[in-house]
């Protein structure tokens, strides 16, 4: 009697192997979720298997692509670390108490005078265009990123602009909720 289905591919003509798995519903909706917000969706079954291959990839490759390089990893880890214990010494927040606030803002800025290159700043002529500094603009835009995901309340799952998905930006806009507007702080 003849057999039923497709016929069986012999090893070397397989692309890849199968494999049979049950997880909990929880999860499967978090991968579900993940697969659509990747800069290009995948399948449930591509999402598996790009998470498995990134869990046996070189750590350091991780951080370069979450923080764009090791330095700027340390120097966050680092910072973020001291903001902790500041704020454990104060009992406030640095975004609730005005002097947490002032301390967090001198200690980040003792740490990057720490890596300040020598010599004197120069605007260079293609950010002239910007009017202002181009740190600025940039917070600014990155603050306003943040206040379209709290106007938005049903945002297409697959965005993601500046390095953010529309999960990390809603995390982000509920730290700064009350705190998103664009004026200038008063000094």
């Amino acid at each position: 009697m003849p057999r039923l289905g497709r016929p069986k591919k012999d090893e070397a003509e397989r692309r890849s192997a199968q494999l049979s798995i049950r997880i909990p519903a929880s999860l499967r909706k978090r991968l579900d979720a993940a697969r659509l917000e990747a800069e290009t969706p995948r399948s449930l079954s591509q999402e598996i298997e790009y998470r498995l291959r990134r869990s046996f990839e070189d750590p350091e490759q991780k951080v370069k692509e979450r923080f764009g390089s090791l330095s700027l990893y340390w120097l966050f880890r680092v910072a973020g670390n001291l903001i902790r214990n500041l704020e454990r010494f104060t009992g406030e927040p640095w975004w609730r108490n005005p002097y947490t606030h002032q301390e967090t803002k001198r200690l980040i800025n003792w740490l990057l005078d720490r890596g300040k290159p020598a010599g004197r700043a120069t605007t260079p002529r293609r950010f002239a265009a910007v009017g202002k500094s181009l740190g600025q603009h940039l917070a600014e835009r990155e603050f306003a990123n943040i206040q379209v995901t709290l106007l938005d309340p049903d945002p297409p799952i697959g965005w993601n602009w500046g390095g953010m998905t529309v999960t990390e930006w809603r995390e982000a806009a509920e730290v700064f909720k009350g705190k998103l507007s664009l004026e200038r702080p008063k000094q």
